[in-house]
């Protein structure tokens, strides 16, 4: 017998939608969206959380101090907790939201790779209001985090080439640049960088 010959099968059904829907009156809290930002899409504490063999450290949400290697960089993401005296604590909604936007700490500083703020600098006004909701409502961790990793440096004509492989190419080059994207002018090994702060 099919389901709508079936007694009982349109209150089962209209029970089912209630629980399955969202509710439509309630419109979802900063809080709540920034909750499901960060633990998603945005995903901070993929690099700003240390890791154990089994896992997040219990207790370091956010605290920071993961290594993370690359060809390129060795960088430790910084404690993004509200402690005052070694998380962002101190800082304000709006130093927060120009560091999760233009990479850019309150001191002045750049935050460097692997920060993809080319990609946060889309994010939505609201999206980043509800980050710093929860990056508020994170409980405190003490815990200093060394940021600069030194390294060999490539300057100058290096640098512009990793801007031209990644499709940029700055619009101050001169004519008399040769294309870095010829075969003999390619760098033979990957770059590195030295005193990156994220």
């Amino acid at each position: 017998m099919p389901l709508s010959q079936r007694p009982g099968w349109l209150p089962f059904a209209l029970l089912v939608l209630a629980v399955a829907l969202p509710r439509q009156g309630q419109a979802e809290t900063l809080l709540e969206r920034g909750a499901y930002l960060m633990n998603s899409i945005v995903a901070c504490g993929n690099c700003h959380t240390p890791q154990g063999p089994d896992g997040p450290l219990p207790g370091m949400e956010l605290a920071g101090g993961l290594v993370i290697e690359d060809p390129a960089f060795t960088v430790r993401p910084p404690n993004i907790t509200p402690d005052p005296e070694t998380g962002i604590g101190t800082w304000t909604d709006d130093q927060i939201i120009a560091a999760i936007r233009e990479g850019r700490r309150p001191d002045g500083r750049t935050i460097g790779p692997p920060m993809p703020i080319g990609l946060y600098r889309q994010m939505s006004d609201r999206d980043v209001q509800a980050l710093v909701a929860y990056l508020r409502q994170v409980r405190p961790v003490r815990n200093q985090v060394r940021l600069r990793v030194a390294g060999p440096v490539r300057h100058g004509r290096d640098r512009r080439r990793r801007l031209s492989f990644a499709g940029c190419r700055p619009i101050s080059w001169k004519a008399s640049v040769p294309c870095p994207c010829s075969a003999d002018s390619r760098p033979s090994s990957p770059p590195t960088w030295s005193a990156i702060r994220v």
